[in-house]
């Protein structure tokens, strides 16, 4: 589908619209407004770090025992009778 020459013609000759001129100050405003905010101080990182830290030993210290694995919902895990390697051994 090839553009009309004449149409890419009369949009040449249209003036700019406003919205477009004024689009670089909006992003440079925008841009500086978000460097004046600000960012999370090291420190606040540091804090919220040892806080999970403290969290984690915390919960950690507090389970009843060791963890016990149980049986699996799926007998994924199991060997099934159509395995290969079952129907190629020959000692069953």
């Amino acid at each position: 589908m090839a553009l009309d020459a004449t149409l890419l013609a009369g949009l040449r000759d249209l003036p700019v619209p406003d919205s477009l001129t004024s689009l670089d100050d909006a992003v440079m405003n925008a841009l500086q407004e978000r460097q004046q905010m600000g960012s999370v101080s090291r420190a606040a990182v540091g804090a919220c770090g040892a806080l999970a830290l403290g969290i984690g030993l915390a919960s950690g210290a507090l389970t009843a025992g060791p963890a016990i694995a149980g049986e699996a919902p799926l007998s994924l895990t199991s060997a099934s009778a159509l395995a290969p390697s079952s129907l190629l051994d020959s000692s069953q």
